[in-house]
C-alpha cells in the first residue's frame, strides 16, 4: 500500500544523510583537509570569473572527492566493525578504498589546473 506524497516526509529523509556529512567532518582529518583546498579553489575561482563550464567541472571534481572520501571512511568503518584485529585482508580492503580517493583528488588537482592555471597566468601577466 502505498503511502501519500509529503513533502515533511521527504526532507526529513534527509536528516540521517545531512547527520553522516556533519559527523564525517568532524571526525575525519582528511575530509577537513579536503575542505580547506575546496574553500581554497572556490574564492580563487570567484575571483578568476569562471565560466558556467568551468564551474560546472570544478564542482563534480569537489563533489567527487569529498564523496570519496566520505565513501572511504565508512568503508574503513565497517572493515573495523566486522574485523577489530589487524588483517591483511582489512588493510587491503581499506588500502582499495584510500586508492580510489587517492585517484579522484589527482584527477581533480588536474581539472583544477588545467582550468585555473591559465587564468592565473593570464592575471599575473595582466597585473604587470
Amino acid at each position: 500500500m502505498h503511502k501519500p506524497f509529503s513533502f515533511k516526509v521527504r526532507i526529513q529523509s534527509f536528516l540521517p544523510a545531512i547527520k553522516g556529512i556533519k559527523d564525517a567532518f568532524i571526525s575525519e582529518h582528511n575530509l577537513r583537509i579536503h575542505a580547506f583546498f575546496t574553500i581554497f579553489v572556490l574564492l580563487l575561482s570567484a575571483f578568476l570569473n569562471l565560466n558556467a563550464v568551468e564551474w560546472s567541472i570544478l564542482i563534480i571534481c569537489i563533489a567527487l572527492v569529498i564523496g570519496a572520501e566520505i565513501l572511504n571512511s565508512a568503508i574503513e568503518q565497517v572493515v573495523n566493525l566486522v574485523s577489530p584485529e589487524i588483517s591483511a585482508k582489512a588493510g587491503r580492503i581499506k588500502d582499495f578504498a584510500a586508492g580510489a580517493v587517492l585517484i579522484f583528488s589527482i584527477a581533480a588537482i588536474l581539472a583544477g589546473l588545467f582550468i585555473l592555471g591559465p587564468k592565473l597566468y593570464h592575471s599575473y601577466n595582466h597585473l604587470r
